[in-house]
């Protein structure tokens, strides 16, 4: 039985722990999440301070949380402060099984990097000669 009064919303995004004024950080996975709070996994979820500041660099903002729960690796946390906007640093591709309607969202800093121009073409790949496969035998 539920007992939230906010339904979550199930997802699988990485995401960031910082505390301790941004000095030290830990990669976790939000699991689901609602207007509220959210559910993390984290490698070792007594590592976790009380409250931390949580980074979603994929949606772009951060928040900062309180823990609510913990459950092994499994850390339940309210969101105290209002989500701030953060410069998104992730990279996400997604191709709809070859559809024409494709997603591509970059970093700033690989558009604008000047070392890259759009006369660079990627090494092509020449496919090795298939040969047959020996047995015991010894080249003729």
């Amino acid at each position: 039985m539920e007992k939230r009064s906010i339904e979550r919303r199930r997802i699988l995004k990485r995401a960031r722990v910082s505390y301790g004024n941004g000095a030290i950080s830990v990669d976790c996975v939000m699991r689901n999440i609602s207007e509220t709070g959210a559910l993390i996994n984290v490698n070792d979820g007594l590592l976790i301070p009380d409250q931390f500041t949580l980074h979603n660099e994929l949606d772009g903002y951060k928040v900062d949380c309180e823990v609510v729960r913990r459950f092994g690796n499994s850390v339940g946390v309210r969101f105290v402060g209002e989500k701030t906007p953060i410069k998104s640093t992730r990279v996400q591709t997604i191709n709809m099984l070859g559809d024409a309607n494709q997603v591509h969202a970059r970093e700033n800093s690989e558009i604008n990097d000047p070392r890259s121009t759009p006369t660079d073409n990627p090494p092509s790949v020449v496919p090795r000669a298939r040969q047959k496969p020996v047995f015991g035998k010894r080249g003729r």
